[in-house]
């Protein structure tokens, strides 16, 4: 069976979830304080999640289980789910796993427009 994924950034920190019939584990938590603007990547190789928090490698997730992992409809907030509360700057979804060079190229790219 195959699995959808899912990013929950708040205050507190960042979650990544999968989800499917009667299955939304949380596969990686990351508990730290968010109070301002955050470069935030999720990036999945090999079914696993890793986070990149301002282009820092912070946690890297459980393998999942599922046979495939997908980001299906890139949706942000609503749904089932809720709605967002705070700002969203900027949102890029890749059909590719990035490396941790493209990653920091990335941030270091836009760190200065969000006063990072």
């Amino acid at each position: 069976a195959d699995g959808g994924a899912g990013v929950s950034i708040g205050t507190n920190g960042v979650s990544v979830y999968e989800h499917g019939s009667s299955y939304i584990p949380a596969l990686l938590v990351y508990s730290t304080t968010i109070s301002s603007a955050s470069h935030i990547v999720v990036v999945y190789t090999n079914k696993q999640p890793t986070l990149y928090i301002n282009s820092s490698n912070v946690r890297t997730g459980l393998t999942s289980t599922k046979t495939n992992v997908y980001l299906n409809t890139p949706n942000i907030g609503g749904f089932a789910y809720g709605y967002c509360s705070g700002n969203i700057y900027v949102v890029k979804f890749y059909n590719r796993s990035l490396s941790a060079t493209e990653i920091l190229q990335n941030y270091n790219a836009t760190k200065r427009r969000f006063g990072l």
